[in-house]
């Protein structure tokens, strides 16, 4: 249903994330301005939508949407006897002081979107919104598209996604992907061995502008933790005399005993690449991956942004 034309559609920029949360709570209900500042609510009509946008370190995002109550401007006393306990002091919008008089906008309703829009991929991308900034009726289509787009739901996350498919793998792709993707960052492969206890040695040369080093990799595609016995496998299988170094990679986890063992005093420190680190690895590395690959964990990036999404 689209709007009656003579009402708005204002956006709050920088709001603080824990200001929103408590708004949601019901704890507070006033957004308030610094001593001296005047709101551009003017056109603002009980029930008008304000859209809320969180700080930019927060990622840009759209928090939810509120309903527009009331705007007035009160002295100290005022705001000391009816808004100080439902307002939420930030650095940028102070308190006033005694003798002091400010804006306050009184909105009920808080409502928190299921799936947070990043501003850059919203329909108001490409709009300089700043401060309280009025968006006359003819932006209300571009508003009914983000509500939409914010009751998706939330998309699968990359990361969680990668990390199944690697699971998913058979043995033999899964060793291939391994031995690829180690290519990409730089190191030479040599040999590679199949282990007793399920999985693959694979020796080689990390090889980078300023050095080059003998690695034994230990390659784990395991479900459950790789523990301190596996550690200390691998140092012992370690050659001494051309001072090889040793890692473990597993789409798992380490144990914590694994973790002290790896990095234990007097002995050779072992590197430990979990499924996490894994799969940052392959984000970091995407693109110099072939396409077979890309393909067979269903990833891509997407257009223009520096992110990732899962092929449908």
């Amino acid at each position: 249903m689209r709007m009656n034309k003579a009402r708005k559609y204002f956006a709050i920029t920088n709001t603080d994330v824990e200001w929103f949360k408590r708004a949601k709570r019901g704890e507070i209900n006033v957004w308030h301005f610094p001593p001296g500042s005047r709101p551009r609510v003017g056109s603002l009509r009980t029930g008008d939508p304000i859209i809320f946008l969180s700080y930019a370190e927060q990622g840009g995002e759209f928090l939810g949407e509120a309903k527009f109550i009331n705007a007035k401007r009160v002295d100290y006393n005022e705001f000391e006897r009816k808004f100080k306990e439902r307002a939420y002091e930030v650095e940028r919008a102070p308190f006033p002081k005694p003798g002091q008089s400010c804006w306050v906008m009184i909105i009920d309703d808080v409502i928190e979107y299921d799936n947070k829009i990043k501003k850059r991929e919203s329909p108001f991308a490409y709009m300089p919104i700043i401060g309280l900034n009025p968006l006359t009726e003819k932006h209300w289509d571009k508003l009914e598209m983000l509500r939409k787009m914010a009751q998706r739901p939330s998309p699968i996350d990359p990361k969680e996604h990668l990390l199944r498919k690697l699971k998913e793998m058979n043995w033999k792709d899964f060793e291939d992907f391994i031995a690829h993707l180690l290519q990409i960052i730089g190191f030479e492969v040599r040999s590679t061995r199949r282990t007793r206890d399920g999985g693959v040695d694979i020796k080689g040369l990390l090889i980078t502008d300023i050095m080059t080093m003998r690695l034994m990799i230990e390659v784990k595609k395991w479900e459950q933790k790789v523990g301190s016995e596996v550690v200390r496998s691998l140092r012992g299988a370690l050659d001494m005399s051309v001072g090889e170094g040793g890692v473990i990679i597993t789409t798992s986890d380490f144990t914590n005993d694994a973790i002290n063992e790896a990095k234990r005093r007097g002995a050779i420190e072992i590197g430990l690449i979990n499924g996490e680190r894994l799969v940052e690895l392959i984000l970091k590395y995407f693109d110099e991956i072939e396409d077979q690959y890309k393909m067979s964990l269903g990833l891509r990036r997407k257009p223009l942004y520096e992110q990732f999404e899962v092929v449908s």
